[in-house]
Order: C-alpha cells, then sequence, then structure tokens
C-alpha cells in the first residue's frame, strides 16, 4: 500500500468526530421525535376531548329541539283549543245580539203603531171636537 492509500491520524480522528457528531445528531433528532410524539399523543387526547364534548353537545342540541318541538305542538293545540272556544263564545254572543235586536226592532214596530193608533185615535177625538165646537 501506498502512502496515499493510509489514514492518517487526522483523518482518523476527523473520521471519528464525524461519527460522534453522526451520533449526536441522530441522538438530538431521536429525543425531538419522542417531543414531537408526546405532543402528538397530547393533541389527540384533546381531540378526543374535543370530539367527546361535540357529541355531549349535539345530544344536547337533539333533547332541546325534540323538548322545544313537543312544547310547540302543545302550545299550537291550546291555541286552537281557546281559540275554537273564543269562537264558539263570539258565535253565542253575536246570536245574543241578533235576538235582543229582533226583539227591540219588534217593540219600535210596536211603538210606531201605537203611537200611530194614538195619533189617529186624537185625530178623531180632535175632529169630533172640532165638530162640536164649530156647531
Amino acid at each position: 500500500m501506498s502512502e496515499q492509500d493510509q489514514l492518517s491520524k487526522n483523518d482518523l480522528y476527523i473520521l471519528m468526530e464525524s461519527y460522534k457528531n453522526n451520533i449526536q445528531l441522530n441522538t438530538t433528532l431521536l429525543e425531538q421525535q419522542k417531543q414531537l410524539m408526546v405532543m402528538n399523543d397530547t393533541s389527540i387526547q384533546k381531540q378526543k376531548e374535543l370530539c367527546n364534548t361535540l357529541d355531549d353537545f349535539i345530544k344536547n342540541i337533539s333533547t332541546c329541539s325534540q323538548e322545544i318541538l313537543k312544547n310547540n305542538v302543545e302550545i299550537i293545540k291550546k291555541i286552537e283549543e281557546s281559540t275554537s272556544e273564543i269562537k264558539n263564545q263570539s258565535a253565542l254572543e253575536s246570536e245574543r245580539i241578533h235576538n235582543k235586536l229582533y226583539i227591540a226592532l219588534i217593540g219600535m214596530i210596536g211603538i210606531v203603531i201605537s203611537v200611530i193608533g194614538l195619533a189617529i185615535a186624537f185625530a178623531e177625538k180632535f175632529n169630533s171636537l172640532r165638530v162640536l165646537i164649530g156647531k
């Protein structure tokens, strides 16, 4: 072997330093990967918690929605019942008012006929008095 083919101490030292630096770099990278894995696990755990929270939220919203729908149906039934009751009462009151108007009309016709009868009677008496006075 020639002298050029042989490694010098300096070359061997540089090679060993390079190997040492490479091992340190790999160790650092491995530590960073471990930290990333821990952070990733933490992130996954938080995402699971968020999903659970969202599931609970969706269940609560569904329950509230069903309760609101049930209450809405009950309110609509009550409104329809009270509207029907008010409509019936209004119809009864309207009939009562019509009956009272008819009675009042009949009474007024009776009064008018009586007044006409009285006017005729007074006219006849007045005419009789005029005839008596005139004689």
